[in-house]
């Protein structure tokens, strides 16, 4: 094999190792809750909204029972991908949207959102008196097909965040920006999940 090419293949693993490595090293997952989106989508809202609706009380509760003020949620609707991050107590749904547009985009599970914190706010386990939606100036894509790789970004980018200690006030502050990714930051991210699929899930 070309010594030239060797040289980069090895020069290549050892950086997807740095990766793993610091992947290894993050707290964030103790200190995030996670929703499935198959659970939450569009399709599922339409279709099984009380069944949505038991899917979201069933997760803030669980967070609420763990400590867990943080809760994250990739959101799919219309053949487009947008990041949801619940800030429990403060009763705020951030949105991460690579398309944003305004007035911010309407989406079918921001009512069950809103119907699941009356409730929780009946029962008096919050003092949340409705829910506040906040729209991210994020990063914006350019094309019709990178919004998958943006909402891995965000997610990226914000549980590095967290991991530092940052509050999501903090978080909203430092990830301000109306530029699209660079290729190094989207290939970065391809990198990252790679790994993290291949040591997890294959």
């Amino acid at each position: 094999m070309n010594e030239s090419i060797l040289k980069e293949k090895m020069k290549k693993k050892n950086k997807l190792k740095e990766m793993q490595d610091y992947l290894q090293g993050l707290d964030t997952f103790a200190q995030i809750g996670w929703m499935c989106p198959e659970s939450i989508s569009s399709t599922a809202c339409e279709n099984n909204p009380e069944d949505v609706k038991v899917y979201i009380n069933r997760a803030i509760t669980e967070c609420q029972n763990a400590d867990i003020d943080i809760l994250v949620a990739p959101y799919y609707e219309s053949h487009h991908w947008v990041l949801l991050v619940i800030w429990i107590s403060r009763g705020m749904i951030f949105m991460y949207d690579s398309l944003r547009t305004s007035p911010m985009r309407h989406l079918l599970i921001m009512s069950l959102f809103s119907s699941v914190f009356r409730n929780i706010c009946a029962h008096g386990s919050e003092k949340v008196k409705k829910i506040i939606w906040k729209q991210m100036k994020c990063a914006k894509q350019t094309g019709g097909l990178e919004c998958g790789y943006y909402m891995m970004r965000f997610i990226y980018d914000l549980s590095r965040s967290i991991n530092e200690g940052q509050d999501l006030e903090q978080v909203y502050k430092s990830t301000l920006r109306d530029e699209a990714l660079s290729m190094t930051e989207i290939d970065e991210i391809r990198d990252r999940w790679a790994i993290y699929v291949c040591d997890n899930l294959l």
